[in-house]
């Protein structure tokens, strides 16, 4: 204990160059490990490096600005083109009402079934052009305000998408019309939707609303309506065509001599007179699957 007391100054300065030795030592491999992690990415970054320098074309700043020059120049193309789609934009009214627009779709329908009358085209019975859903129920019956307003925009561009390509149809005479699919809009598909709820903009930076049209033709009336569609005011990009052919018989009067006025006695003793003959033709039975695109209105600063 003498000893102690005798040599505590020097026990206490052991004591602590012994801590601080301990100290040193862990701060000591505290370094060693963070430096070997600085070489390791130290490593990787030059490796990268000589990979950059490798290629073909290495990033030079005067390829650094080719490139930039590249990209404004692509964005302003971009901006032409977009400009220049943007006129085929699908104008509809600014005030809207479930009254107005169910008046405007039956006016539409009464048009396009005298129409098809007219030029001979066949119609399935009770056939509503996509729309059956609203000749019972109006189109905001279960909504009001903003939604309501937003639904009738909608419908009323697929109205007039649907009597633009109809028009189309009944103009180069195909010979029936046998159905049309338009988008959803109120999240309920029905017969005559394709169950997709429209309104949404794709990934590739337009809206698209998707339809389907089936109709049978002949050869000359299928190019005549793709023709119609590829010029068309509104932008239509038609996404699957399916053309299957299928024989018709048709029916036409019996000619019993060359003066129509003659009629050959066996003809005429079998009663023969209004007789008719038939004829074996091939006819086309098309779907088509197009959307209708509008390309937002760029905004100063995106």
């Amino acid at each position: 204990m003498k000893w102690v007391k005798q040599n505590l100054i020097v026990i206490v300065s052991v004591c602590i160059f012994v801590v601080l030795l301990a100290a040193v030592c862990w701060l000591a491999q505290s370094a060693i490990g963070k430096l070997k992690g600085v070489e390791a990415d130290l490593d990787t970054k030059r490796t990268k490096l000589e990979g950059m320098r490798g290629g073909k074309p290495y990033p030079s700043k005067e390829n650094a600005e080719l490139l930039r020059k590249d990209r404004e120049r692509l964005a302003k193309q971009y901006e032409a083109l977009r400009a220049a789609v943007s006129k085929s934009e699908i104008k509809v009214p600014d005030r809207l009402d479930p009254i107005v627009f169910q008046q405007s779709l039956y006016q539409k329908w009464d048009g396009w079934r005298r129409s098809a009358t007219d030029a001979g085209i066949k119609l399935p019975d009770k056939f509503a052009f996509g729309f059956s859903r609203y000749f019972e129920v109006a189109p905001c019956a279960d909504v009001k305000g903003d939604d309501c307003a937003r639904r009738l925009r909608l419908l009323m561009k697929e109205l007039l998408i649907v009597e633009r390509v109809t028009d189309l149809l009944i103009t180069n005479r195909v010979e029936n019309i046998l159905g049309i699919r338009r988008p959803e809009v109120e999240g309920n598909p029905s017969a005559d939707t394709l169950g997709v709820v429209s309104g949404k903009e794709s990934s590739s930076g337009y809206e698209a609303l998707p339809f389907e049209f089936r109709f049978s033709c002949g050869t000359e009336n299928l190019r005549e309506v793709l023709n119609g569609l590829s010029h068309s005011e509104y932008l239509f990009i038609v996404r699957s065509l399916t053309v299957s052919s299928e024989i018709v018989q048709d029916q036409s009067p019996a000619v019993a001599a060359v003066n129509p006025l003659f009629v050959a006695p066996a003809a005429q003793s079998l009663g023969a007179a209004s007789s008719t003959t038939r004829s074996a033709r091939r006819r086309l039975v098309v779907t088509i699957y197009l959307a209708s695109a509008e390309f937002p209105k760029s905004q100063k600063g995106n």
